[in-house]
């Protein structure tokens, strides 16, 4: 992953390196590491189908579709996420609610390869924590 740099001046940005996955928040709420692993493979399958597509979207100029993918992303990242992550992804959906892709382009560009690293940490910890 490389550094992120986004917003500029906050002290959101991710460096390179740094925690972005963290399974205790999620298996502290979801009871057992067996039922988090269970939600993480429906988080895998969504955030690998909803990347590309945010990318499409916003190639296309329709930052509103970008928005509603985004919203789902926002809506798990609480489960597995550090909180930095967790004010990115918010960041970026908030944006995109009312901005057009001109400016949500550059700030879903920093924030992609943070959500691409965490596909890589959830396909690992599913492959490192089988029953």
């Amino acid at each position: 992953m490389t550094e992120s740099t986004f917003p500029p001046n906050s002290n959101l940005s991710i460096k390179q390196g740094e925690q972005l996955f963290d399974p205790g928040i999620g298996i502290e709420a979801m009871g057992s590491d067996e039922s988090f692993r269970l939600i993480l493979e429906t988080v895998l399958e969504s955030l690998a189908g909803n990347l590309p597509e945010i990318r499409k979207a916003l190639n296309a100029g329709d930052a509103k579709a970008a928005s509603g993918l985004l919203h789902a992303i926002k809506g798990y990242v609480p489960l597995m996420c550090t909180d930095r992550v967790v004010a990115l992804v918010t960041h970026v959906e908030g944006v995109s609610k009312t901005a057009g892709t001109e400016v949500v382009m550059p700030l879903y560009a920093s924030l992609e390869p943070v959500l691409e690293q965490l596909l890589v940490d959830i396909q690992a910890y599913i492959a490192n924590n089988q029953s």
